[in-house]
């Protein structure tokens, strides 16, 4: 009785009573059970490429849900489908009852989460020829997706990331599922967030103060993990779970599929949202390089474009050059996790960095600064370049000792823990993250930021332990300081 009460459909009915309620139960939302998120989503069975996942054990799951029962097994599928579009591409709607397809479409514009709509888009543009009678429910959902803003209280795509980091950090907290690969589990939050969110939109709750309550509630859990994630799959950063972001990605999806849309399938009024380029159309929203970059369960895709040649060109120019301005690296990392950046790429920046020791050319702005410190750390990490991390922290000590400029010390480990996934090895990622953590402990800052830092320390220790025999210096440090406020 105890695994049958941990199945979806169970939990699913579980939400939707306290939803009518108006509460929400961290463990009604979040089973404790790695089972329960394998009946949910599907086991990984170890592996560790998504490409190996939805070709496998994810087909399998997505073909077993739809022969159990075509209709609650499609709503359930969309669950899944909606983390990336290679899984959408495994629901097909087949000979199904034309009645039973246009009444799946219209639950799904009236009642369905943000990204099972996407799924259920992308899969009916596939399906316009054979069932037409659901362009209306398709097209709805398109302009509903194009004119949300995402700033406003009742924002979908708002509530969506705030679900997300709370089951996220919720399943970090527990350590449920650490070993585990980062997109699995990240694609086991999105279903689990998505089938709360169902609910809520059911109930018809006040979807603002369930977006605040979730943010809270896990947030820093969420962001330790996702930064130690970055060792595995170091493409996907945790700001990039944030309501602007996913709008963009929704869209970019979304596009991409219409680009498969036959000239003589679906209405004029269809085939403008999808390939015009008027202001109307989903092309016109379509922004570089936000509509470009990883979705969560990205974190090792690499990108199919090249760098564009006048930026290696660019890059070499600066290795010769006597002086480096920090706009003379912008391109490299503006592009960092939108085209394929190789090792010679990281090796011409690191070079420029020595050349100049380490003494860029800025502003005094503490943002471009920073903004420059994470893109560089970023492509260390991108293309796994252990020297051009260690340029980064050599960068950052030049840089905050700059008169004028200040850097938050959450920021810094934020930028350590960046630059560190360039090394893949445990061992060496430890090393790394203890001698961030270690430099910056033994920095001026106030209790409250010794602290904040050292919690954050204890929880990445809690993701991976064997972090604490190059840290303790650094702990030790924290605690003096936090305790002697």
């Amino acid at each position: 009785m105890g695994e049958l009460e941990q199945s979806p459909v169970r939990i699913r009915e579980k939400i939707r009573a306290d939803a009518k309620l108006g509460k929400a139960s961290t463990p009604t939302i979040i089973p404790h059970s790695r089972a329960y998120f394998q009946r949910l989503v599907g086991s990984s069975l170890g592996k560790t490429e998504l490409g190996d996942f939805v070709s496998g054990p994810c087909k399998a799951h997505i073909e077993a849900l739809l022969r159990w029962d075509p209709a609650v097994g499609f709503g359930l599928a969309l669950l899944v489908a909606g983390g990336h579009s290679t899984i959408s591409e495994l629901v097909e709607l087949g000979e199904r009852p034309k009645a039973d397809v246009v009444t799946a479409y219209e639950w799904l514009a009236d009642r369905g989460d943000r990204f099972s709509q996407i799924a259920g888009v992308e899969i009916g543009i596939r399906s316009i020829a054979t069932h037409p009678s659901i362009e209306g429910s398709l097209i709805r959902m398109i302009e509903e997706i194009r004119d949300e803003d995402v700033t406003a209280d009742d924002s979908r795509f708002a509530l969506t990331a705030s679900l997300f980091v709370l089951v996220d950090g919720e399943l970090s907290r527990r350590n449920l599922m650490l070993d585990e690969p980062p997109y699995w589990r990240r694609l086991a939050a999105l279903a689990q967030a998505s089938m709360f969110e169902r609910e809520l939109v059911l109930s018809h709750v006040q979807i603002e103060s369930f977006s605040q309550w979730a943010t809270m509630g896990r947030g820093g859990d969420f962001l330790v993990q996702a930064l130690a994630d970055l060792r595995v799959e170091p493409r996907w950063l945790p700001n990039f779970m944030s309501p602007e972001r996913l709008k963009d990605e929704a869209i970019s999806r979304i596009v991409t599929a219409g680009n498969r849309l036959e000239d003589n399938e679906g209405s004029e009024k269809l085939r403008a949202l999808l390939k015009g380029d008027g202001e109307e159309g989903l092309r016109a929203r379509v922004k570089f390089p936000m509509s470009y970059l990883p979705g969560p369960l990205e974190g090792k895709t690499i990108p199919a474009m090249e760098l564009p040649a006048e930026l290696v060109d660019d890059l070499r120019g600066e290795k010769d050059s006597e002086t480096l301005d920090s706009q003379s690296l912008a391109g490299l990392v503006n592009s960092a996790l939108v085209f394929r950046i190789t090792e010679e790429h990281s090796r011409l920046a690191g070079e420029a960095l020595k050349k100049v020791r380490h003494q860029v050319a800025m502003g005094n702005s503490d943002g471009e600064s920073f903004a420059l410190l994470v893109g560089l750390a970023t492509v260390a990490a991108v293309t796994r370049a252990p020297e051009l991390s260690k340029d980064v922290r050599i960068l950052a000590r030049v840089l905050r000792r700059r008169p004028g400029t200040h850097f938050d010390v959450d920021a810094l480990i934020r930028v350590g823990l960046i630059a560190s996934a360039a090394n893949p090895e445990l061992k060496a990622w430890c090393e790394s993250v203890g001698a961030w953590f270690v430099e910056i402990a033994q920095e001026e800052m106030t209790a409250e930021d010794a602290f904040g830092l050292r919690q954050h320390l204890r929880k990445l220790c809690t993701v991976v332990p064997d972090l604490w025999p190059y840290v303790g210096k650094a702990d030790a440090a924290l605690a003096a300081v936090a305790q002697a406020a």
